[in-house]
């Protein structure tokens, strides 16, 4: 995949720049939605990046979603971003029927160090899943309002609005075509993907065991597999998980007999991003080619 599709005007740039409207720093970042191909089975999970506003930023982020047969869902939006300590918020909105978003909160927020710092930019991203609850509906669609709040008043200073639609907005359900005058209705059985059984997500080994020194070598509670349990709402289980070897492995248990076909694992690296764990993060991503080959 490459840049058709992106902003011409992308500037190699990401210097400081003082806005006199704003009154405060600004470093522009450019904003890119993704999402992997619309299937029957599975959900629909898009991927909000938040680059440095460089031709190569955005390059790289292309060349990972070309290996997950990611696409750009919306020209990419340039976003000044200023000095006042508040992170960046993304709001989910419009979701069309038949889907709902699998997340408990419409608004999540990347916190402003990880952003104004630049040291952890490469795949910052914010992560949305969206459950297929109804299927008559074969298309999806929602729109995804990013903002910063001004320090003063808490209102939104800047925001930008990403709209996103799958590809099959026109294109007909084969499992469960509506019925129409003169034709059949009910699944049609003849399409392969009704008869192949799914086989359940797993994280590779590698993954797992990586994550689970990191987590339990932590030298702080703040970032520990106990705030994990807590941002997968599973803070129920931390005292049964305590008494475990390895609490982060059994963690991660619990985490894919909730995620069986591994439809949240853009939510698990959100989360690990959002307690500060960069690290544990990355290595899902450089992982995550590997990990959609093998399913």
């Amino acid at each position: 995949m490459g840049l058709r599709g992106t902003n011409e005007n992308l500037k190699d740039t990401n210097a400081l720049v003082p806005l006199h409207n704003y009154g405060a720093a600004t470093k522009m970042l450019r904003l890119a939605a993704f999402s992997s191909r619309l299937t029957p089975t599975m959900d629909y999970n898009i991927r909000v990046y938040v680059l440095s506003d460089t031709k190569d930023a955005l390059k790289h982020v292309c060349s990972v979603e070309s290996r997950l047969d990611g696409r750009l869902l919306d020209s990419t939006k340039p976003f000044p971003f200023r000095d006042n300590g508040i992170g960046l918020s993304f709001r989910i909105e419009d979701v069309s029927p038949g889907w709902r978003s699998r997340l408990q909160t419409r608004i999540q927020e990347i916190p402003f160090r990880h952003i104004w710092s630049g040291t952890q930019m490469a795949m910052l991203h914010c992560a949305f899943s969206l459950e297929h609850v109804d299927p008559a509906y074969s298309s999806v669609s929602c729109h995804i309002l990013v903002y910063q709040e001004n320090t003063n008043t808490g209102c939104q200073s800047q925001h930008q609005l990403l709209e996103i639609m799958s590809e099959n907005a026109e294109r007909p359900n084969p499992l469960f075509p509506r019925s129409a005058p003169g034709t059949r209705s009910g699944p049609y059985v003849e399409d392969p993907i009704s008869t192949t059984p799914i086989q359940p997500f797993r994280l590779p080994w590698s993954v797992r065991r990586r994550i689970c020194e990191s987590m339990e070598h932590s030298t702080t509670r703040e970032n520990d597999w106990r705030v994990l349990a807590v941002q997968l709402g599973m803070e129920r289980h931390i005292i049964q998980l305590a008494t475990k070897n390895s609490p982060t492995n059994s963690l991660l248990d619990l985490w894919e007999a909730q995620h069986r076909h591994g439809q949240g694992l853009e939510e698990l690296k959100y989360k690990l991003i959002n307690i500060g764990r960069i690290d544990c993060a990355n290595i899902i991503e450089f992982e995550t080619a590997q990990i959609w080959d093998k399913r």
